[in-house]
């Protein structure tokens, strides 16, 4: 068994909302910013405007095109972390979301859409980041996945 992993005993937790039109990864990383979080996870509920997901198929080594949701999402759970990449702040994010179109409100039809983030429009999004400020977490290519995955942890000094 092999990887790599590091112990963080250095943590902040960071409350807050987005507003109403905020683009959903730009404003979860401003905030990150805001509060000089270099590493951390996140989560997150609310409802977007918009939404697109993709996914990543493992034997074309790829994301399919986005799947895009151009009205009203629920927000059920949305994961992710925020790292570095070539010394830039960026967020790895995945969202579980719920819509009923409105033709469909008296039978009860639910209809779910997952996977990575791609881009995303605030309605309503209460989020809280858990930042780890004795650590850092680099992303780099990852040859065996052809993913950017973490690929070299260190104890911030």
């Amino acid at each position: 068994m092999s990887g790599i992993s590091i112990e963080s005993t250095s943590c902040r937790r960071i409350i807050g909302r987005l507003e109403t039109g905020d683009d959903l990864r730009a404003g979860i990383i401003q905030q990150a910013k805001l509060h000089n979080v270099t590493a951390g996870t996140v989560t997150a509920i609310g409802a977007l405007s918009r939404l697109e997901v993709s996914e990543y198929h493992q034997d074309k080594r790829r994301y399919t095109y986005p799947i895009k949701r151009e009205a009203a999402v629920e927000v059920l759970n949305l994961t992710g972390n925020l790292t570095l990449r070539d010394e830039e702040l960026v967020l790895h994010a995945h969202i579980v979301a719920s819509y009923t179109d409105e033709d469909e409100l008296l039978s009860g039809t639910v209809h779910f859409i997952g996977g990575h983030v791609v881009a995303g429009t605030v309605y309503a999004l209460e989020f809280e980041i858990q930042a780890m400020d004795d650590v850092l977490l680099h992303r780099g290519m990852h040859g065996p996945t052809g993913l950017t995955l973490w690929d070299r942890v260190e104890r911030k000094l």
